[in-house]
């Protein structure tokens, strides 16, 4: 078995273990082998513990698909547990944790396939993170005050403490559901939302050892190293890029796809959550590249292109306006950071999981409530 070892993943898996060499005494310090300017220490960890139970590189292989697959095991189970713990949903099913079971299943597994047998962070980041939003759901969906609910609020920001360790990206995520978190709940005095709000704080504070290790390595206190950032993802056009294409044949290369006519930057954003919501493929990294570094993007294209991702939008503030407790977290969530991610970076697809696979279920739940109101 052959993990795809190019890209980032290549850059992973020398963190790995360099990680590993300095934390089994066998080279070099683990202040320095285990940092990175870009990679949290979280990471780091995680990417050693193959290497460090085994010198063999297959095993090592094999240890670091099983770390995966317990990591989309446990996004399920977190993904899950939002929508059991919502008696809104399905209401009167007498198949209903059936149902959902499979809907979590059908929604989440495609989307997290592609991450299985790539040695990445975002795995294990969007466990950690659905754990923490199974933690948020209990709190929003419920109500009562005392030391009981200030700990859950604590515990899911604990849990997106270490879903940004894991990964810096998902920082956006984390400040999403503490705002969840505060105003989705309905019927709350501002003293009881911002002390809510106040506990999660508390337990998100691990993050800062993140600014902490780039501020002791590179002076600068921030969540990554910007002179690093900008010697490495800084290049002509970037700025313009729609989504990425990594491939591996004929060479090792990667490009980023951009309109071939001038468009204004709304189109860009929309054109990046158009092929992050509604693109898919199987593989993070192509064997071969499907799709040349210029789109010559059509009127019909753009036209589906604003109409889909319009209608997106229109759907998630409908459904967190008034839809199901556990959908409204979701997509309260899931809408605003897939929005941010487009603002801010190219497309990959690997980035818009969480909120790809939000859109599937929100529209399967739909048409399934729809479907028992007319039965």
């Amino acid at each position: 078995m052959i993990f795809p070892s190019f890209g980032d993943a290549a850059d992973y898996d020398r963190l790995g273990r360099a990680c590993a060499a300095a934390l089994s005494g066998q080279e070099g310090r683990v202040f320095d082998a285990c940092y990175h300017p870009v990679r949290p220490p979280g990471v780091a960890l995680f990417m050693s513990l193959p290497h460090l139970l085994t010198a063999d590189a297959v095993d090592a292989a094999y240890i670091a698909l099983a770390l995966n697959l317990l990591c989309a095991a446990a996004g399920l189970c977190g993904l899950y547990r939002v929508f059991a713990g919502d008696a809104a949903l399905l209401a009167g099913w007498g198949a209903r944790a059936r149902v959902l079971g499979a809907l979590v299943f059908a929604s989440l597994v495609p989307n997290l396939v592609p991450h299985l047998p790539v040695r990445l962070g975002d795995l294990p980041a969007l466990a950690v993170f659905l754990l923490a939003v199974a933690v948020a759901a209990r709190v929003v969906m419920r109500g009562g005050e005392g030391p009981s609910r200030r700990w859950q609020c604590a515990l899911a920001g604990v849990l997106c403490a270490a879903s940004f360790l894991l990964k810096i990206s998902q920082l956006p995520a984390a400040l999403l559901l503490m705002l969840a978190l505060v105003l989705l709940p309905r019927g709350r005095a501002p003293r009881a939302r911002m002390r809510d709000g106040a506990a999660f704080l508390v337990g998100f504070a691990p993050a800062l050892l993140q600014f902490l290790n780039v501020w002791a390595h590179g002076g600068h206190f921030w969540f990554y190293d910007p002179e690093y950032m900008r010697t490495w993802f800084s290049y002509p056009g970037r700025e313009w890029g729609v989504d990425a294409m990594i491939f591996e044949r004929p060479q090792p290369g990667a490009y980023l796809v951009r309109v071939d006519t001038p468009i204004s930057l709304a189109t860009l954003v929309v054109l990046r959550l158009y092929r992050g919501l509604f693109g898919f493929e199987w593989a993070i990294y192509h064997d071969v590249a499907a799709r040349g570094p210029w789109w010559s993007l059509s009127t019909a294209e753009w036209a589906a292109a604003w109409l889909l991702v319009l209608g997106f939008l229109a759907l998630s503030a409908a459904i967190v306006w008034r839809g199901p407790p556990s959908l409204r977290l979701l997509n309260a969530v899931s809408a605003p950071l897939a929005v941010v991610t487009a603002v801010v970076e190219h497309t990959e697809l690997r980035y818009y999981a969480l909120p790809r696979t939000v859109l599937w279920l929100s529209l399967a739940l739909i048409a399934l409530q729809r479907w028992r109101g007319r039965a």
